[in-house]
């Protein structure tokens, strides 16, 4: 391609799990891509099926100019762990990462690696995305810009608007240089590499599709149709998340001193309230979590609704939830 010898090297890195009814089309999305150079790194976090096994005769199959590598865990490390090693291994000054049951346009990385090559302010890059079903059927698209601006740190940490979108990211790998790797305990990457990012500098987006994100099929969305599924584990999940995202960022605000003094008191209570919530979500008769979150200030209407799953009848949860939650 034209100018690519000037162009940084991208790494596109696809992590998969368990996920071979999905992954050739996911790979086929990498070799797609028309930016170069890039270096793709095909991944499996010790899938018991045959993900691997498409994962290697894709590569030595492909006939591209890409540079393809293709490597397997002999032990599952979960999501932050499978991060981690990637990153570790990746030879490119950016990163883009994608899931194996989601596929990338074909303009993906040149899309957003461009704001990257044009500004050295510019840490990271995020883009509009179409939602597929487990067949592949388009379910809705995320159009206009979610944040009304530009990204800030403080209306992130309070929650009032929302991070990156990891599914279509690009980031520099300067950012894991600076912060090391991520907590093995963390379930969800998305508000500490927002958080990460914006410490070293801007984040931009792209209001143009690059990706169909599967919704359904993979660890971060859920496709069950069980009542107590759906109204006990999900939310435990979700609190899970949450408290997990917000104790990786109160330990990596403590590597720069850029995090202004009211954005660390609310990371803290943030860290507290859902560590508590994942408590109510997930033991019945949690009085202590409960008044822990009265004496941290930030008792909302998720911890009564959490309360109520856990230790009201049945039937009685059952009509909470149709007939006050759900109207």
């Amino acid at each position: 391609m034209e100018n690519s010898a000037r162009r940084p090297l991208v790494t596109f890195a696809l992590l998969a799990y368990n996920q071979e009814r999905y992954v050739r089309e996911a790979i086929e999305g990498a070799f797609a891509q028309t930016y170069e150079p890039l270096e793709i790194i095909l991944s499996d976090d010790c899938s018991p099926d045959r993900t691997f096994e498409i994962m290697q005769e894709m590569a030595a199959s492909f006939r591209g100019h890409h540079v393809v590598r293709c490597r397997r865990r002999e032990r599952n490390l979960g999501l932050a762990g499978h991060i981690n090693v990637v990153i570790s291994e990746a030879s490119g000054e950016l990163i883009a990462w994608a899931a194996g049951d989601d596929i990338s346009l074909p303009e993906r990385v040149s899309l957003l690696a461009a704001p990257m090559s044009e500004d050295i302010d510019v840490v990271g890059s995020y883009s509009a995305f179409v939602n597929i079903d487990i067949f592949g059927n388009q379910i809705g698209q995320s159009k206009t810009p979610p944040n009304n601006g530009e990204m800030t740190m403080g209306k992130v940490v309070s929650e009032k608007q929302l991070g990156i979108y990891s599914q279509t990211h690009v980031f520099r790998k300067t950012v894991f240089e600076k912060f090391g790797p991520l907590d093995l305990s963390l379930t969800n990457e998305t508000l500490p590499m927002t958080f990460r990012e914006l410490c070293l500098g801007k984040i931009v987006y792209v209001d143009e599709p690059t990706v169909f994100y599967r919704v359904g099929s993979g660890v971060s969305t859920y496709g069950g149709s069980d009542v107590d599924a759906c109204t006990i584990y999900e939310p435990l999940k979700i609190a899970m998340w949450r408290f997990s995202a917000f104790s990786q960022i109160c330990k990596d605000m403590e590597m720069v001193e850029c995090v202004p003094a009211l954005c660390k008191d609310q990371i803290l209570r943030k860290k507290k309230y859902y560590e508590c919530l994942w408590r109510i979500n997930s033991q019945r008769f949690n009085f202590s979590s409960v008044l822990d979150l009265f004496r941290c200030g930030l008792i909302d209407v998720r911890a009564i609704a959490a309360f109520m799953r856990r230790n009201s009848p049945k039937m009685l949860r059952k009509f909470y939830i149709h007939n006050i939650l759900l109207r």
